[in-house]
């Protein structure tokens, strides 16, 4: 949690800084917060999703698939990723 908060922070700083080199008018950071961090923060689950608490959504009952497939990068797998990813476009 508190690696995904560091690199949020950097995210929010970069969205934030681009608003106002494209001179778009933001003046709560609207978008830096809960458009460009809240598009991390998805994705985070992708890459630092862990087995045991990943699995825990995914039990293998009624129709879900549960597996090692279904963890973060970090853990060696990589659809968690490529659905969070589809679940965000």
């Amino acid at each position: 949690a508190f690696l995904t908060g560091f690199i949020g922070a950097f995210v929010y700083y970069g969205a934030s800084k681009l608003m106002l080199k494209l001179q778009i008018d933001d003046p709560l950071d609207a978008f830096a917060v809960h458009g460009a961090c809240g598009f991390w923060g998805v994705l985070a689950v992708g890459v630092f999703g862990h087995p045991d608490y990943v699995s825990f959504g995914w039990n293998g009952e009624n129709g879900d698939v549960a597996g090692e497939a279904h963890t973060g990068f970090l853990y060696g797998g990589s659809t968690l990723f490529a659905a969070q990813l589809v679940a965000l476009i």
